[in-house]
């Protein structure tokens, strides 16, 4: 019987969860806009999400998986330029609302 008893997760030290807590409101701050009450991604955080997805194709050339498969990565490489300058638009939208 001992061995199906419920085992509690131990809890993270105080040294951790505060350096989370404060890591996690700022991430907070900067997708979720505090001028709002709907929890939509702010323009700032739009932006940093299209320069990620802007990265993804130059990166893929620097480590040299884009050559593995040249004709995917390029259909990807559209793919990626079209949701960057969507996601370019829909920030400046929010901002030009905001």
């Amino acid at each position: 019987m001992e061995e199906y008893e419920e085992i509690e997760p131990t809890s993270l030290s105080r040294w951790v969860t505060i350096p989370l807590g404060v890591f996690y409101l700022s991430l907070r701050l900067l997708f979720v806009s505090p001028k709002g009450g709907t929890k939509f991604i702010s323009p700032v955080g739009l932006k940093i999400v299209a320069l990620v997805f802007a990265a993804i194709p130059i990166i893929s050339i620097f480590i040299g998986t884009f050559w593995e498969k040249p004709v995917i990565h390029s259909i990807m490489t559209i793919a990626y330029i079209g949701i960057v300058l969507r996601l370019w638009g829909v920030a400046n939208h929010r901002g030009q609302n905001a």
